[in-house]
């Protein structure tokens, strides 16, 4: 059964703009005419498996987790987190998303993503999405461990944390920039898992960097610092002896 538009804003009124349908199987699917949610938008296992394509906004939360949508509205935006994790039917996402918080599609289906995508936080973990789309804004952290991501773009700056836990790169990006922290735990580059020696010289990290078997590097600054003054030392001791 269709949830009716009447229905819909009565229990919006009555729940501060919220529409929770948490755990829900009387309706299937929302109202034609919905254009937006003002405040949290709560599908999680219900019984809806229908997005309108008129709903363009929901203002906070969007959770869906754990549900049978198939496809999201071509012009959608969330102001907040949008949350798709264990999702097993959509695969695609629309090519006019933006999402102000977390994107997170753990454990999700969703098998590539658009172009041009705007989010705050991104996390594919456990997904097999293969590749970053061109052009793609994350304002805060990145988790890709245990996807089927190859590489990351060079010049890539993540204002938040990296997580690229168990991931096989094809190569390190070059001039990498990480302001929170970085997670090598189990990271490889062509099969051979990554230590402190692999990294390059213009890889700039503001907080730790993980590696495999707990070992931290716990101010990556002062160890990038203490690297360049031995290699000072060698340069002059091999000037001393010609």
């Amino acid at each position: 059964m269709k949830l009716t538009l009447e229905k819909a804003l009565e229990l919006m009124a009555a729940d501060d703009g919220d529409l929770d349908l948490e755990y829900c199987s009387d309706y299937d699917s929302l109202p034609d005419e919905l254009a937006r949610v003002t405040g949290n938008l709560n599908l999680m296992c219900s019984s809806i498996s229908a997005i309108p394509e008129s709903l363009m906004l929901v203002c906070k939360n969007f959770d869906m987790r754990d549900t049978k949508i198939a496809k999201l509205p071509s012009e959608f935006r969330v102001y907040g987190d949008l949350l798709i994790d264990d999702t097993n039917v959509i695969e695609h996402l629309p090519e006019e998303l933006e999402v102000g918080g977390t994107l997170s599609l753990c454990h999700s289906n969703v098998r590539d993503l658009p172009e041009n995508l705007l989010v705050g936080e991104l996390d594919i973990s456990f997904t097999d999405i293969s590749e970053l789309p061109k052009n793609l804004t994350v304002k805060e952290s990145l988790c890709l461990a245990f996807s089927k991501i190859t590489s990351l773009p060079d010049d890539l700056l993540v204002d938040g944390d990296l997580e690229l836990n168990d991931l096989n790169l094809d190569h390190f990006p070059k001039n990498l920039c990480v302001r929170g922290f970085l997670d090598l735990d189990g990271t490889r580059i062509n099969g051979k898992v990554i230590t402190e020696k692999d990294l390059p010289e213009d890889l700039n990290v503001k907080g730790c960097v993980y590696f495999s078997n707990n070992k931290v590097t716990r101010s990556f600054d002062k160890y990038r610092a203490i690297q360049n003054k031995i290699k000072e030392y060698q340069q002059q001791l091999e000037e001393l002896q010609r």
